[in-house]
Formats: C-alpha cells, structure tokens, sequence
C-alpha cells in the first residue's frame, strides 16, 4: 500500500462525492477499500466499507449499500477499542438503509442501537442527537404503520 496513492485516491472520491458524482466515486472507494484490506488494519477496513455502504446508498444502489454497511459493522466488531460514537455512526448508516427499502422495524432497531451509543457523546443532547432522535422516531412510526 502507498500512502501517497491512497491519499490521492481519497482526495478524487471526496471531490467527486462533494460533486454528487457517486457512480463515479464508488470504483475509487472501492480501490481504497482493497488497500485497506491488504493493509490488516480493522479501522481502515471497517472505515472503507461504512464510506462505501454511504457512497452506494447516495447512488441509491440499497442493496449493495446494506451489504457493505453491514460488512464494516462486522469487521468493526473485530476491533478491541472501540469507539462507540463510531459503532453509533455505522449503526445509523445502516438504519438509514434500512429505511430507504422501508424495512422500517429492523431499521428503527438498528437507530436505537445508534441512539444508545450517542447518548454519552452528545450529553447534554444537542441539535445532532434531537435529529437522530426524530429520523428514528419516523422509523418507529413507520414500522408501526406498515404492520397495519
């Protein structure tokens, strides 16, 4: 793995990605994901795959995104020191993709999960946890309407 590659590669996937070019930035993230997995470091792995799972889901390709979102939870769950304001991100990706393909209790699950591990990190709550509070909230309903 070169360093200096794979920071030119992050620099083209976040201009493309601030460019809404996702179809296009996905091949690069893909790139970067294969040198992290050469690397063996779990946080670059388990980092790679939850940018993937967000570059897919922004190019509305859910399937593929729920996939990698929950490729990078499984390999996260590998690290010994974790950060659960990380887990709580990586969680919330997924229960947003989730959501998208209106698996609205599985996704609500997985937003409360991300909810709980929030909780520490934004004490007093501020205006980040009252909007997760909200979109999992809207997962709740959601899940309760679609049960008829």
């Amino acid at each position: 793995m070169n360093p200096a590659s794979d920071s030119e590669l992050r620099h083209q996937r976040s201009e493309l990605k601030e460019q809404g070019r996702f179809a296009e930035a996905i091949p690069i993230q893909k790139r970067i994901l294969a040198n992290a997995q050469q690397s063996g470091c779990i946080r670059d792995i388990s980092n790679a795959w939850n940018m993937l799972s967000h570059l897919l889901q922004m190019n509305k390709q859910f399937g593929e995104a729920e996939t990698a979102a929950r490729h990078a939870l499984a390999v996260y769950d590998e690290d010994k020191n974790q950060s659960l304001e990380t887990l709580a991100n990586y969680e919330m990706k997924l229960a947003m993709i989730l959501a998208a393909q209106h698996r609205f209790s599985e996704a609500a699950q997985y937003g409360n999960q991300a909810l709980e591990h929030f909780a520490d990190f934004h004490d007093p709550p501020d205006e980040f946890l009252r909007l997760s509070k909200k979109e999992v909230a809207q997962m709740v309903e959601l899940s309760k309407n679609s049960r008829g």
